[in-house]
């Protein structure tokens, strides 16, 4: 790591060993990043924001090709995976860019804690949707309950939920099967 621009925005971050350490082995793993990490400071910025701050995500930006494109560009939100791409794991890797998304957003400035706990609450409501679409969920509605139904998400928050069909025999098994997707991607409360 001999680049200027990246040895002192990991000099300034809030764990530069552990950084130096993550970028390491992402340049080990990806000799050209390191160059493209030089260039782009809004991306450097974001990365070691990033890598400083959360185990779970520096591990998700070792392990998934496409997180530095996300760290890339913070504002282009993509849409979760629908039709013939919608799968339970296809679903669960596209929380998991949002996820880091959001939480670069975070902690480079760019949002607000009202603005993460929306993104945050959008980014479950989505789960949600694709976890209908997967099971068929037709004749069910899912309504998002405490921090959830008030966009007030967190980081930790479990997700409460409440569901109504319009056939509850029916409604039990579709509402089993969007449990699944969903509790592939956070803890949910039916309680």
């Amino acid at each position: 790591m001999t680049r200027p621009g990246l040895h002192a925005t990991v000099e300034h971050s809030a764990d530069p060993a552990a950084v130096k350490v993550a970028l390491a082995r992402l340049t080990e793993a990806h000799p050209e990043e390191e160059l493209r990490l030089e260039e782009d400071a809004s991306l450097r910025s974001a990365l070691v924001s990033v890598l400083a701050a959360s185990r779970s995500l520096t591990e998700l930006c070792l392990a998934e090709p496409a997180a530095l494109d996300v760290l890339a560009d913070l504002d282009d939100r993509t849409s979760p995976p629908s039709g013939d791409d919608a799968s339970k794991e296809a679903v669960r890797r596209w929380k998991r860019l949002e996820l880091l998304r959001i939480a670069a957003r975070d902690l480079t400035g760019v949002d607000d804690l009202p603005d993460v706990g929306r993104a945050l609450a959008a980014m479950a409501g989505d789960v949600f949707d694709g976890a209908c679409a997967i099971a068929g969920a037709e004749g069910l509605t899912v309504v998002g309950m405490g921090k959830l139904g008030g966009s007030e998400l967190n980081y930790a928050s479990d997700v409460d939920v409440m569901f109504v069909a319009e056939d509850p025999a029916g409604g039990e098994r579709v509402a089993r099967a969007v449990l699944d997707v969903a509790r592939a991607c956070f803890r949910v409360d039916v309680d």
